[in-house]
């Protein structure tokens, strides 16, 4: 069996959060479109909608999005959305009416690497000895470079989701890596 690593060490996942008014086929189609113009598999996994209460319906989404890298490495971004209170209002957006959602928001993001996702490495237990060698001593080089690129256009995802909630902030994250 293959095993997963993840990038973010012990905070196993990233979390957005914002109550408001909500443009979701925008923020929707841009996701998409940033996973297949990155060359991700991209798959909804599940759709899940309540029965609506008096403030609104429920609805979880999850998307599983995956990458081969090599023959022996994939990366994941696992994503699940989570709205309450979810209900439809028409707003005016440049002088015509747009339908948006206004709902309290939550998504988790998750990014890992797959080692030997063929399982060409479990035949026996000696392979799998041998894959951990591989893995932890002979590529880990690579592996952490990897890591690095990803960790990179795994914050890219993050912000295209705060930009279209309208919560993104200015500046970078890694900007206290360049000071002069």
């Amino acid at each position: 069996m293959s095993f997963k690593s993840n990038i973010l060490g012990s905070d196993d996942r990233m979390y957005i959060k914002k109550r408001g008014i909500i443009d979701l086929d925008k923020m929707y189609n841009d996701i998409r479109q940033w996973f297949l113009n990155k060359r991700y598999e991209f798959h909804e996994e599940d759709h899940k909608s309540k029965v609506p209460s008096p403030t609104g319906s429920e609805e979880e989404i999850n998307f599983k999005c995956w990458r081969k890298e090599d023959e022996f490495t994939k990366w994941w971004i696992k994503m699940n959305w989570d709205m309450w209170d979810k209900t439809e209002v028409v707003v005016n957006v440049n002088g015509k009416p747009k339908k948006m959602v206004r709902c309290r928001f939550k998504a988790w993001i998750v990014p890992e690497f797959e080692f030997d996702f063929e399982n060409k490495w479990e035949k026996s237990s000696f392979l799998r000895g041998l894959r951990k060698f591989y893995v932890k001593q002979v590529i880990k080089k690579r592996v952490d470079v990897e890591g690095d690129k990803f960790e990179y256009e795994f914050h890219e995802l993050q912000d295209l989701i705060k930009r279209d909630l309208g919560i993104s902030s200015s500046g970078s994250q890694f900007a206290h890596f360049w000071k002069p």
